[in-house]
């Protein structure tokens, strides 16, 4: 139960942290014309570091990649697999495995 517990509430955690990194992605798109190359870009002027994504162990961090048609941002919800996974050209959460 106590295990349960936990994964909910990290899942909660990633959930309220990408919304909040995503926003200021945004927020830098908007004064710069593009979304940033790293997520380390945002530091210090929009965010003071980079958060995690989940507070745990291991698979705790976002996963960020700019391409050249659009960035994304990912973590993981359930690993080793079942990245959550963001597209900034569609504003849509998906499953990527």
């Amino acid at each position: 139960m106590l295990v349960l517990a936990n994964s909910v509430l990290q899942d909660r955690i990633a959930e309220n942290t990408s919304a909040r990194v995503i926003a200021v992605c945004e927020e830098f798109r908007n004064a710069t014309g593009d979304y940033p190359d790293r997520l380390d870009q945002l530091v210090p002027h929009y965010l003071p570091s980079i958060p995690r994504a989940k507070y745990c162990l291991s698979f705790n961090d976002f996963l960020y990649y700019k391409s050249p048609s659009y960035p994304i941002i990912s973590w993981c919800q359930f690993p080793p697999f079942g990245r959550r996974v963001y597209n900034f050209s569609t504003h849509e959460w998906r499953y990527l495995d």
